[in-house]
């Protein structure tokens, strides 16, 4: 089942075409996930939900945020020195 899920261009440009793509027709993303930030339960299925995208020296995290807490369209972390978790 497609997701509700909102990916920008610059988390697509790092994932890239394909990922999104699987990421926007349920493939791989979660029916129901806790908010990264708020830890509320969110359900891609029933509601628009951003992805958000942690990315460390040598590793990527993609992870999900309800629209009330990430009401922006998605959002990629900036690059940092430490690692994601």
């Amino acid at each position: 089942m497609p997701r509700m899920l909102d990916v920008s261009d610059e988390v697509r440009a790092e994932i890239g075409d394909e990922e999104a793509d699987r990421l926007l027709a349920g493939e791989t993303a979660p029916g129901s996930y806790d908010c990264t930030s708020c830890r509320t339960p969110g359900d891609s299925e029933q509601e628009r939900t951003s992805t958000v995208l942690f990315i460390g020296d040598e590793t990527a995290v993609l992870a999900f945020a309800t629209p009330a807490v990430c009401p922006r369209r998605s959002s990629r972390s900036p690059r940092s020195s430490s690692r994601a978790p």
